[in-house]
């Protein structure tokens, strides 16, 4: 896998409504500065990273919180963005028709039977396509 993300942040974050954070030693003290990202922790390993300090953000619901760490504390959840930014957002996307990729489904999921070894499994074959039937409901 090449990426895993763009470069973030994707927007200006408004650090001067993050003021309860002003104060912490954080893991990553440019967070708000679009940059390239130089560590991704899983988390089977981030949970182990984890020490026992909190701090949430103002009193909004959405408020993130800045979570202590071995590494220094990391903020998580929603960050607040400068209103005087409009970010825009393309989308173009190019798909085959949905007959054709359906088509190429089934083709996939095909099953190949082996070929009818002996007479007695030719007749047996024959009893089940005649006397079969599928009844929809």
């Amino acid at each position: 896998m090449d990426k895993v993300t763009e470069r973030l942040p994707t927007v200006s974050v408004d650090t001067s409504a993050m003021i309860d954070f002003e104060n912490l030693t954080l893991a990553d003290d440019t967070y708000a500065v679009l940059g390239d990202i130089d560590m991704l922790i899983g988390a089977s390993l981030f949970s182990h990273l984890l020490l026992h300090n909190k701090v949430k953000g103002n009193s909004s619901h959405t408020a993130p919180y800045a979570l202590e760490t071995v590494l220094g504390y990391v903020i998580v959840g929603s960050a607040p963005i400068m209103d005087n930014i409009s970010a825009t957002s393309y989308c173009c996307m190019a798909v085959e028709p949905l007959e054709s990729l359906v088509r190429k489904f089934w083709e996939m999921e095909e099953v190949n039977f082996p070929p009818i070894a002996s007479p007695d499994d030719r007749l047996y074959e024959e009893i089940y396509i005649r006397t079969t039937v599928r009844v929809v409901i």
